[in-house]
């Protein structure tokens, strides 16, 4: 083909421009920096992927937490035991690393208090097992609680303490009463007033009974759509109740400071059951069976920076999975984690929680106050885990509704060797209470409590929890393990 002269340069010039132009179109962005992105083996959030701070600090392999235990309770007392946790986390060039708290965990503890409550277990946790979505999680466990609380069942008891001095009788009831003085009272002899009674006996177990249980649990749970997990879980347990009427205990002479050892007067569990309030002083076998919805978009489990949890769970006991009841219960929460400031104050962590439980059926009075969630078990209203500042069980009914905000700010850190361990201050305010129908739900008349704590994260995965709670009842320390929630 011939081209004139001026026609060459129209097409030199046409080449010059349009070059150019596919370069820029034809363009895929900078090759980005650091290591190319990992593949993963099946959809995850991205929210659930671990902060850039966090992966900084998470090891590599697998590393055991071994120490000594000591916990303090306002009803268990002081505790002493071992807690073994054997963590693998595997590589950094695995494609889940950057997403899961751990490849697999197994943990093992032996635990008894002074107040002989003993709690041992064995656990083995493996998330994401085979790099699939889907979580098994086992257990076996002994419990045993020699002074278990009963406050009664059902909405009545969010009336506050009040009893009749018996040092000074005649004088009325003290309203609005703390605890300690409660107790006390408690304490002081009185004369027998039930056809079993003696002629002067003490009510120093009148809110107690033994309660041991020892079971076994396996649930597992599918990860998808990112952040969705659908989870199902199986419990089998043996259930011994004791109660404590006419066992010798001291008690004090009223107007005096002189003890004495006398039989214990009838206690309320016994009280509630024979007057038909409440079923389950037998005991007996109870399996359930569980299914449950959450969407979790957490970054890091064992000690969330960011992310929300929206849970719902159903829980059935039947005769036909060789149970000695039949009831129902269900379950829902909500959650989240929240940093207001990751730009300049990034070590800060606003958490809260909002929840609520409802059993329904034949249920045995010990069952209303167990909690069942996807996360862990935990149990009714009042104590470490629900609404600290009153006594475990304070509040406990067909209905319970409760909610829990943190303030999480961590203030130092510390390496030593292999070993990260750091420090967050915690304020906490808990707030609570019972009904006896859903339909009586309301917004008036919750128990509040507020608090200070102090959690001291080994190795991000192991969370030593100190608090310090406040109610209008009592004052309370705890040390136990795991945040609240």
């Amino acid at each position: 083909m011939n081209m004139n002269y001026k026609s060459k340069h129209y097409y030199i010039l046409i080449l010059v421009v349009l070059l150019p132009l596919k370069s820029l179109f034809s363009q895929t962005g900078p090759e980005p920096e650091g290591p190319p992105q990992k593949l993963l083996p099946f959809e995850l959030h991205k929210d659930r992927e671990m902060s850039e701070g966090k992966l900084k600090d998470k090891r590599e392999g697998n590393y055991v937490t071994g120490l000594p235990l000591f916990s303090s309770d306002p009803v268990r007392g002081q505790g002493l035991g071992v807690l073994v946790n054997y963590f693998e986390n595997g590589s950094k060039d695995e494609p889940l690393f950057n997403y899961q708290p751990y490849k697999y965990k197994v943990a093992g503890s032996v635990f008894q208090t002074t107040n002989n409550a003993q709690h041992h277990f064995v656990e083995l946790e493996i998330p994401y097992i085979w790099d699939t979505p889907y979580r098994i999680k086992s257990e076996i466990y002994y419990d045993r609680v020699d002074n278990t609380p009963y406050f009664g069942i059902g909405a009545h008891t969010m009336k506050p303490l009040s009893y009749e001095d018996r040092n000074f009788r005649g004088r009325g009831n003290v309203r609005n009463a703390r605890f300690s003085d409660y107790e006390r009272n408690l304490g002081t002899i009185r004369s027998g007033a039930n056809v079993n009674d003696g002629p002067a006996v003490t009510d120093t177990a009148y809110h107690e009974y033994d309660f041991e249980t020892i079971g076994a649990a396996f649930a597992i749970d599918r990860t998808f759509w990112g952040a969705f997990r659908f989870a199902f879980d199986q419990e089998l347990s043996k259930n011994i109740v004791r109660t404590y009427d006419n066992a010798w205990y001291p008690g004090t002479l009223p107007g005096t400071t002189l003890e004495f050892t006398v039989p214990s007067g009838q206690t309320l569990v016994t009280q509630d059951a024979n007057a038909g309030l409440i079923n389950g002083l037998q005991g007996g076998y109870i399996n359930y069976t569980r299914v449950g919805l959450m969407y979790d978009t957490r970054d890091f489990e064992p000690d969330p920076d960011r992310g929300i949890v929206l849970e719902v769970n159903y829980s059935v006991v039947s005769k036909y999975n060789a149970s000695d009841y039949e009831y129902n219960k269900t379950f829902a929460q909500f959650m989240f984690f929240h940093m207001p400031f990751p730009d300049i104050f990034e070590e800060l962590v606003v958490a809260g929680r909002a929840a609520a439980h409802y059993s329904a059926g034949d249920v045995p009075f010990f069952e209303y106050r167990y909690i069942w969630s996807i996360d862990g078990p935990s149990e009714g209203l009042g104590g470490v885990r629900t609404l600290r500042g009153y006594r475990q069980d304070r509040f406990v009914g067909p209905v319970m509704g409760w909610g829990n905000l943190e303030v999480r700010w961590r203030f130092a850190s510390l390496r030593t060797q292999d070993n990260l361990f750091t420090f967050s201050l915690v304020p906490f305010y808990d707030v609570g209470k019972v009904w006896d129908r859903p339909r009586d739900m309301d917004l008036m008349g919750y128990a509040h409590s507020y608090g200070l704590g102090l959690r001291t994260i080994w190795n991000q995965a192991t969370v030593i929890l100190f608090d310090y709670a406040v109610s209008r009842e009592d004052r309370q320390f705890f040390i136990e393990f795991g945040h609240v929630f």
